[in-house]
């Protein structure tokens, strides 16, 4: 509860900020489109950083979440919260009905199987025309007042999304420290072990696809409403590719460091933008740097070099008789 009142207090702080500064609609857009990363990079986290399960569908369920509560508000006229509901649910049964077939798939079987369920989903939509839009995609027009809250504000929608994601990584680190999240980092160490001690890993790794493609829908979803323009070109296999870099720039097995991942990935592109044709360059060349000197992620090396101090303090001094002190 602490931790949550922690990121609730950041995220009304820096969507406060927006208010006070008048952030211009360029500079709302990047905090929320990091806050959408974020939540896709929470979704990563959960299936591949706590539970080991490399699946590349993210693209897929962020998509689903999407098209569910854009179709829902726009079509349907559903409430604005009702249809961002409706797709975190849509999309943890979508991840339930993908993890079930799957389990017994390992590898780079389980990759391929991922990466071919988003393309399958992505020409799905493109031909699904009367309900989707089809290539020519679909304008949301949805009702943005609710309880008196106008969520068409810019500053309105990035607080509602830094607090969900505040909320998300809350929930996530309460999870972690439970008998759930034990047991899905059991499975990620030795799956067999975690079998022999009683842990029912059909179960928890069906749990961990359905809570990961939730996440994942949550982020569509408040993707959607914010662009208010959907495309199957928005959700191809270049989406899972950059929060697949995320996860591992910051550290995929640690909460901060997906997040940061995401942060740092959203904002880096546009500080190099005035490189021009040298960008995509110096892209490549800072994230290899990263992998080089911190295959761990950036917040794992942090706490290797923290763990490192720590020690080197605590180690004896020697004297000269040969007793220590």
């Amino acid at each position: 509860m602490i931790r949550f009142s922690a990121f609730a207090v950041a995220a009304a702080a820096i969507a406060a900020c927006s208010a006070y500064f008048n952030f211009n609609s360029y500079l709302t857009s990047l905090i929320v489109f990091a806050a959408v990363h974020a939540l896709l990079c929470l979704g990563f986290y959960v299936i591949f950083g706590l539970t080991g399960i490399l699946s590349l569908a993210h693209a897929a369920f962020m998509a689903i979440g999407a098209y569910a509560s854009g179709i829902l508000s726009t079509r349907y006229g559903w409430p604005f919260p009702a249809a961002v509901v409706s797709a975190i649910l849509i999309a943890g049964a979508t991840g339930a009905l993908l993890g079930i077939p799957t389990l017994r798939l390992k590898s780079h079987y389980l990759v391929l199987v991922t990466i071919a369920f988003s393309e399958v989903m992505r020409q799905l939509i493109a031909n699904v025309d009367s309900l989707t839009g089809g290539v020519q995609g679909m304008n949301l027009t949805w009702s943005s007042r609710f309880w008196g809250i106008d969520f068409a504000n810019p500053h309105v929608y990035l607080l509602l999304c830094l607090l969900i994601l505040a909320g998300c990584i809350g929930a996530l680190l309460r999870l972690r420290d439970t008998r759930i999240g034990r047991s899905l980092e059991a499975i990620r160490d030795d799956e067999l072990a975690a079998n022999v001690m009683g842990v029912d890993t059909t179960y928890f790794k069906i749990l961990a696809f359905v809570v990961s493609a939730g996440i994942a829908g949550l982020a569509g979803a408040l993707y959607a409403h914010f662009v208010v323009f959907l495309s199957p070109e928005h959700f191809t296999f270049d989406i899972t590719i950059l929060v697949l870099a995320m996860a591992v720039t910051g550290g995929k097995r640690s909460i901060a460091g997906v997040v940061i991942g995401a942060i740092i990935l959203t904002f880096l592109p546009e500080v190099l933008r005035g490189l021009k044709d040298w960008y995509p360059t110096v892209y490549g060349l800072l994230l290899l740097l990263v992998l080089w000197f911190a295959p761990t992620g950036l917040v794992g090396k942090l706490h290797e070099l923290w763990s490192a101090r720590r020690h080197r303090q605590a180690s004896p001094i020697p004297l000269e008789n040969g007793l220590t002190k």
